[in-house]
């Protein structure tokens, strides 16, 4: 069992873990590969066979919602590799931090099992070079089963002041994303928790990717592209649903209602009307939301680098 603390330090997720009792790697591994499973058990136990024959790579699969019947079995065929096993739903991004905690390595590939990765093995050369001088996150270039490349580089904006992501096809090396497509990419360990993780409180993806991607930057990091990275979709590409619901409504307050002063981070409390205007919860419990959060964002003050329309201007002056 373990568990793991957002930067909310909300309560933490309890899972079980099954079988990586054989180890292959007599030394800290370079990647750990997040297996996140999606569509079923087809072409599964061929994907987990061939990511456990790289080298100095560390596999960690995570069962989707509902429980597959046959994760015994399948431990058992596959003995270094690491079943995380959850009690109920939860979204992609609380099973990423799981991941990514439970992982040994400085660097953790998170992709999905309806994904094939185009290059293997990883050369170390290029871990290192991730490692050492990479973003926070290095997303790769994404084709679709007819191997055309998708756009997923996503770029913010504001379209008659209503907040809007454009995506565009990958560019070169070092192309900014706001935030990861489907969730993929490397991830460097340290730093993804020095920002918190992926918000356990944001239960729609969309937005909890947003939060995540927009409180990356405001704190100084960065998601970029790293084109010798690719993986393809076997199947039919996910949906998003972005609808602006309650998971929206946070990631608003969180994030474009923060300002800065003095170099620091703020949230006034004269953005509390608009946003009780525009929430559901009522006055008292929009309240609550309101100082829970401007209490966080005082605590974490110091580490705001910019706010989220100047972060949105900059990127429009970059293009």
């Amino acid at each position: 069992m373990s568990t793991i603390h957002t930067i909310f330090k909300t309560a933490g997720l309890p899972y079980t873990v099954i079988g990586g009792i054989k180890t292959k790697i007599d030394t800290q591994p370079l990647l750990s590969i997040i297996l996140l499973n999606r569509g079923g058990r087809f072409h599964r136990e061929e994907l987990l066979s061939t990511l456990e024959s790289f080298d100095e790579v560390e596999v960690i699969y995570i069962e989707g919602n509902e429980r597959s019947y046959d994760i015994e079995p399948l431990s058992k065929k596959n003995q270094s590799v690491k079943f995380l096993l959850f009690g109920g739903s939860i979204t992609p991004g609380e099973k990423i931090n799981c991941g990514i905690e439970e992982s040994s390595a400085p660097l953790s590939l998170v992709m999905w099992s309806d994904m094939r990765l185009l290059q293997k093995p990883f050369p170390p050369k290029m871990l290192n070079k991730i490692e050492a001088n990479g973003p926070l996150c290095s997303v790769p270039v994404v084709k679709n089963s007819r191997h055309e490349i998708i756009p997923t580089i996503l770029t913010p904006g504001l379209l008659k002041r209503n907040l809007t992501v454009l995506p565009f096809n990958a560019i070169q090396e070092s192309s900014l994303s706001v935030f990861p497509f489907d969730f993929c990419g490397i991830y460097n360990k340290n730093r993804f928790f020095q920002v918190g993780g992926y918000d356990v409180r944001i239960k729609n993806p969309y937005w909890q990717k947003m939060d995540f991607g927009f409180r990356a930057f405001m704190w100084g990091e960065s998601i970029s592209l790293n084109p010798q990275f690719s993986v393809q979709y076997t199947g039919s590409l996910p949906t998003e649903d972005t609808t602006p619901d309650s998971s929206y409504k946070y990631f608003f307050l969180k994030n474009m209602f923060v300002s800065i002063k003095n170099g620091n981070g703020r949230l006034s409390f004269v953005k509390y009307f608009p946003y009780m205007s525009k929430s559901d919860s009522g006055p008292f419990k929009s309240l609550r939301e309101f100082l829970e959060v401007k209490k966080w964002i005082s605590e974490n003050r110091s580490r705001y680098k910019t706010d989220a329309r100047k972060l949105i201007k900059s990127w429009e002056i970059s293009e």
